[in-house]
């Protein structure tokens, strides 16, 4: 009787170890490359040092001290999950939020996710704060930027630069012989 538990027992331990294997190699490939690539998500992919020390040096003045009547740069406060509009109006209404040089305010605005990390500011009053990209709250600024303009400081004739990444080169679609021609 022992002899036959025995047997059972060495012979159901290399069927476990049969289909406890590939589960252990799949496990150890998963517990590798899965966290690589879910890490990729959380960390930016280029070093924001250069695009600072770019931006501090061809962008010295603060907001205020901008030639043109007005300027927008957005930017969003991740912790406090405010808008930050850059603008001479909001520098004039809160010097310690929005007083700040264009080249902090544009490495701000530059601070896409996955791209760059957050740019982190000390502002006076005794914290942190840290800006991401505008572009997630604010997709089109030149309509903001009108808005200010035109609205809180009653400007008649406006004209606006508006300043972005480019645009794809545009083709008219004339006849649509499939449906996926469009796409």
């Amino acid at each position: 009787m022992l002899k036959e538990m025995e047997d059972i027992l060495s012979h159901d331990y290399h069927k476990k170890w049969m289909v406890a294997i590939p589960f252990i190699i799949v496990g150890i490939a998963t517990g590798y490359f899965v966290p690589e690539k879910i890490g990729s998500l959380f960390y930016a992919k280029y070093d924001r040092s250069g695009l600072d020390t770019i931006m501090t040096a061809w962008f010295p003045d603060n907001i205020e001290n901008v030639i043109t009547d007005e300027i927008l740069i957005t930017s969003y406060e991740y912790n406090f999950e405010q808008p930050r509009f850059y603008s001479k109006y909001f520098s004039e209404q809160d010097p310690g939020v929005y007083n700040i040089t264009v080249g902090d305010a544009t490495g701000a605005s530059s601070s896409a996710p996955t791209y760059f990390d957050p740019k982190i500011l000390e502002i006076p009053f005794g914290h942190n704060e840290t800006l991401i990209d505008g572009g997630l709250i604010c997709n089109n600024p030149s309509l903001y930027a009108f808005i200010i303009a035109k609205r809180l400081r009653g400007h008649k004739n406006i004209r606006i630069l508006s300043l972005g990444t480019g645009e794809s080169e545009f083709t008219e679609v004339t006849e649509q012989t499939n449906k996926w021609d469009i796409i």
